[in-house]
């Protein structure tokens, strides 16, 4: 495998917490030309799934230094086995994703068994009363406190645009954090769709209202099934960029067959690309439309999957027509 990128991360054991989730932060180093656009993405291996993890901040990036750092967040949901998971973070040059592209270093992920107390240990009684204790001289200083604190009723800011809630909010002495909620309701595009503490509540003087703002999102079409090229007019209609993976078996059998146009000494049948088994995120799912919807033509298992692109749909002769109105150019 080319090295075009190194990639590092500082452990490749990781535990998560009881609530299942935990950070992992990659470092790549750039080994080509200075200026480069790159895009990282999770490769989950064996049972993991690319939809228990999110990748901070920008997933394509411009190297104009040497170095960017990516912060990978996880969420195994409670319905998983405890096991081991393993996963990779790869990177590749946007242009020429077949030529440049780098493997990440192996990360597993160890879910443990929920430990539960020893049975038959004797309650410790004496805590009763020091929480009892505790309680009541909290709720006495709470109270003192609280009967000392100017409070304000927050105001109602929903459907507001984001310059009107804040300037009704300041005007009640609060400050103001923003959050984007995605939506297919063009009424709420760019207006809060929810605030909290919501209206009418007593708050402190100077205490965070967060405010919700519609942003525009695409929901993902249902394509499973689809043949490839339904599967990219009905993305492409969408809007929507997309990645389009498929077996390494398939991948392979393309890479054959092209050797074998150019060699007399090969004879290999022009392989079928399979239909569309899933998608991440799954149908239905409101996402960005700059996030790409990664589409698993085949078994649609997360093992031993390779990208598809442009060249190798060419090789099996797709469509011209299909291939010009295809969104994602790799």
């Amino acid at each position: 495998m080319s090295r075009h990128f190194a990639i590092t991360t500082g452990s490749n054991t990781i535990e998560p917490g009881e609530n299942r989730t935990g950070t992992v932060t990659f470092t790549v180093s750039n080994n080509t030309e200075e200026g480069i656009t790159a895009r990282a993405r999770i490769f989950p291996l064996d049972d993991c799934r690319e939809e228990w993890f999110t990748i901070e901040g920008e997933k394509e990036r411009t190297y104009t230094e040497k170095t960017q750092q990516y912060t990978v967040r996880f969420s195994i949901p409670p319905s998983v086995p405890p096991g081991s998971y393993r996963f990779r973070l790869d990177v590749f040059g946007v242009e020429n994703p077949d030529e440049i592209y780098s493997e990440g270093p192996v990360v597993e992920i160890r879910v443990k068994e929920k430990e539960e107390p020893p049975a038959g240990s004797p309650f410790p009684w004496w805590v009763i009363a020091v929480i009892a204790a505790v309680l009541i001289i909290g709720g006495g200083i709470t109270w003192w406190a609280l009967s000392r604190t100017s409070t304000v009723t927050v105001p109602d800011v929903v459907g507001e645009t984001t310059q009107q809630a804040r300037e009704l909010l300041s005007q009640s002495n609060f400050t103001v954090e923003e959050k984007s909620v995605l939506t297919i309701n063009d009424n709420d595009i760019d207006k809060v769709i929810r605030q909290d503490p919501p209206a009418g509540t007593e708050a402190d003087k100077q205490s965070t209202v967060v405010i919700h703002i519609g942003k525009r999102g695409i929901q993902v079409p249902g394509i499973l099934g689809k043949t490839i090229e339904q599967a990219i007019e009905i993305l492409n209609n969408k809007g929507l960029a997309y990645h389009i993976f498929t077996d390494a078996q398939v991948k392979e059998k393309i890479a054959l067959y092209k050797r074998s146009l150019t060699s007399s000494h090969i004879s290999i049948t022009k392989p079928t690309i399979p239909r569309v088994r899933r998608t991440n995120p799954p149908p239905d799912k409101i996402v960005d439309p700059d996030d790409p919807v990664s589409v698993y033509m085949g078994s649609g298992s997360a093992q031993n999957i390779r990208p598809l692109h442009k060249k190798d749909l060419e090789v099996i002769g797709l469509s011209s027509n299909v291939l010009r109105k295809m969104i994602n150019t790799e």
